[in-house]
């Protein structure tokens, strides 16, 4: 009786570790399909700006195209200074979830949603304002200006509500 409740516990710690590694994945399961799939959003990535332009300049001039460029240059820079809200907004919410502390949750929404909101107004004011007297230094022709403003002033508006409010 004792070798079969031996043979039993060995038989089901076998078991349960069989079980355990079929439903939680190991880190570098994990690991390798993250990879993966970076690398596969990487290449499609790659394709897409390989492919678009030529299909995008032969329903559009190249002088528009120019104006894209310099609307996707603006886009850009507002990206890197968007990273860093976003990564903070991540890690302290799931911190002060993992403690069970909402006030500061409440009290990081808040504050971040003031400031960036504080920040994106004033950019779009300098746009406002400033954005015209860039397209002398960009080249811009005298004829797109209207263009380029629309395209470029639109582009800071939306992507300052987006900074604003996604959170």
């Amino acid at each position: 009786s004792l070798s079969h409740k031996a043979s039993f516990q060995v038989m089901s710690k076998r078991h349960y570790s069989w079980v355990r590694n079929l439903q939680v994945p190991t880190f570098e399961t994990t690991l390798s399909q993250n990879a993966f799939i970076s690398i596969v959003c990487s290449f499609f990535n790659y394709a897409t700006r390989f492919f678009i332009p030529p299909i995008i300049l032969h329903h559009v001039s190249v002088e528009v195209y120019g104006i894209w460029s310099y609307t996707f240059l603006f886009i850009n820079y507002f990206a890197m200074s968007s990273i860093g809200i976003s990564n903070v907004y991540t890690r302290y919410v799931a911190i002060y979830q993992a403690n069970r502390e909402m006030t500061n949750i409440n009290r990081l929404l808040t504050t971040g949603i003031l400031y960036s909101s504080t920040i994106c107004i004033l950019v779009i004011a300098g746009s406002w304002i400033f954005l015209p007297y860039s397209f002398p230094i960009l080249q811009i022709p005298e004829n797109l200006t209207q263009t380029a403003f629309i395209l470029i002033f639109g582009t800071i508006v939306i992507f300052s509500l987006e900074l604003t409010l996604g959170s």
